[in-house]
């Protein structure tokens, strides 16, 4: 894991809903969404932890050479012009 390339999160702003949101993953099926980029980064770290244990149990690599997988998370927040 030591050459691992950081997985990139395109995350942005829904107006509507008032939430942030993974607009783009690097993993197919991971969706999040929360109210602060803290908590969706938060979600985020979760949900990859939760995908490398299951990847390790499915492996021959000791779990207890496992390290925390990098990521970033790219922000990309879709602004609207407000008329005067």
């Amino acid at each position: 894991m030591d050459n691992m390339e950081n997985l990139i999160f395109d995350i942005a702003w829904d107006d509507e809903a008032n939430v942030w949101y993974t607009e783009e993953t690097p993993i197919p099926g991971v969706v999040a969404e929360a109210n602060t980029i803290d908590e969706l980064q938060k979600k985020l770290s979760v949900i990859i932890s939760e995908i490398s244990d299951i990847s390790l149990e499915s492996s021959d690599f000791n779990k207890s050479k496992s390290a925390p997988v990098p990521y970033v998370i790219k922000s990309i927040q879709m602004t609207q012009m407000k008329s005067v």
